[in-house]
């Protein structure tokens, strides 16, 4: 018998009722084949030996009750945006994308042996195959760099913003706040639950200026 789950990135809402539904034809699997992280081409087979794990939320800064002309605020009123990119700091090298080493693990040689195997398979221009923009530079120098840095090294995303208006909506003021939602992928063997709360006191200890700091979790994965 063969089951095939195909909700990528859904929630698989319908496995588990097949999963009930079907227990006594399927029995105690001989072989589960989870299809969710790639492969690297169509001339071997592929096998992952680990995940990432991932914490995010809600970042917001606060600085004004209402928003104020930025001729009479600005270089008085800190910009939150400002303040909001300087905790952004605490937790990442804005010039390398390197994260701090809060969030780093020790890389098992093993493992770096097998990245390096596999990124001679892959070669020079795999990650080629991602949409980038004319000649963008990727972050690592080499494939192997690259294949460590999504495999195994944490990883700082900005996936969304509040309270910045549109382009053609915004006016000059100092505005009161900014928000921005964080993904942060964590290396395999580090505890997610730990993680985000050593995030949450990064971010929200000692604010520049007193501003009023807040960090809400939303979601923790462990690798």
């Amino acid at each position: 018998m063969l089951l095939m789950e195909c909700s990528e990135e859904s929630g698989s809402p319908d496995l588990a009722y097949y999963l009930d539904r079907l227990q006594d034809r399927i029995g105690t699997p001989d072989l589960v084949v989870c299809l969710d992280s790639g492969c690297g081409n169509y001339e071997q087979l592929w096998v992952t030996t680990s995940l990432r794990g991932l914490i995010g939320g809600n970042l917001t800064v606060e600085v004004l009750r209402d928003g104020v002309h930025s001729g009479d605020a600005s270089g008085v009123v800190p910009s939150s945006f400002r303040i909001i990119r300087a905790l952004l700091d605490r937790i990442e090298d804005r010039e390398t994308g390197e994260i701090v080493e809060a969030f780093q693990v020790a890389i098992p040689p093993r493992t770096l042996e097998q990245i390096g195997r596999a990124a001679d398979a892959l070669g020079a221009d795999h990650f080629r195959r991602l949409s980038v923009v004319g000649d963008l530079a990727t972050v690592g120098a080499t494939t192997f760099d690259n294949v460590v840095n999504r495999t195994w090294r944490p990883a700082l995303e900005i996936t969304g913003a509040g309270d910045l208006p549109a382009l053609d909506a915004a006016g000059n003021v100092l505005r009161p706040r900014t928000s921005l939602k964080l993904s942060l992928r964590l290396p395999p063997t580090l505890d997610a639950t730990r993680a985000g709360a050593t995030l949450a006191r990064m971010l929200q200890t000692d604010p520049p200026y007193q501003a009023r700091v807040s960090y809400e979790a939303e979601w923790g994965a462990s690798g």
